[in-house]
């Protein structure tokens, strides 16, 4: 209980120190609020904050948003995320559902796309301006490590290989500059088709 001037203390600001509870509005030209060592609970609602995208908001600690999403929505034209870490250099972000996670992380120069089991999908480094896929080394532009499945065609000005070229299927295979072959060689079947 307590009447209002217990609740109350006047001295050209208002202080409240015990539960405020208000019905309708609070309106007010600034409002500020320090929270030392307290939390802020909005427990329905909606809760907006700033009104112009030149305003900053900034969070000291962890931000955990629980729900259907986190969206983003902005009228500019260059949408920027930034995410820094000022410990050991490396950023990340994990999509995840309750049985797995993919990381998203940049170490240094380097982009790395990778599942929580430890292995590198892809990385993009920055140092070299080198892609790998399965490999975190990138030797060339593009590195591959595994198999790479293609509908289309592969157009190269050369193709050199270690191993074998394989063809398969129906239709015409052709051939427009030099064949070289060094070391040992079969070739099964040499013909056209119409």
């Amino acid at each position: 209980g307590g009447s209002l001037d217990d609740l109350i203390i006047k001295s050209g600001n208002v202080e409240v120190v015990r539960n405020l509870t208000v019905g309708g509005t609070i309106t007010a030209e600034e409002f500020h609020t320090e929270f030392v060592s307290s939390s802020i609970i909005f427990s329905s609602g909606s809760t907006k904050f700033g009104n112009t995208q030149d305003d900053i908001h900034q969070f000291s600690g962890s931000l955990k948003v629980t729900g259907s999403g986190f969206v983003v929505d902005s009228d500019t034209e260059n949408l920027i995320a930034e995410f820094k870490s000022s410990g050991d250099g490396i950023g990340e972000i994990r999509i995840a559902d309750s049985s797995k996670y993919t990381r998203l992380l940049t170490v240094g120069s380097n982009f790395k796309i990778m599942p929580n089991d430890g292995s590198i999908l892809a990385i993009f480094d920055g140092n070299n301006d080198r892609v790998g896929i399965g490999t975190e080394l990138p030797t060339e532009v593009l590195t591959v490590e595994g198999n790479i499945s293609a509908s289309g065609n592969i157009i190269a000005n050369h193709i050199t290989a270690s191993g074998n070229i394989s063809s398969s299927g129906t239709g015409t295979n052709f051939l427009g500059g030099n064949l070289n072959f060094s070391g040992d060689r079969t070739i099964s079947t040499i013909g056209s088709s119409d």
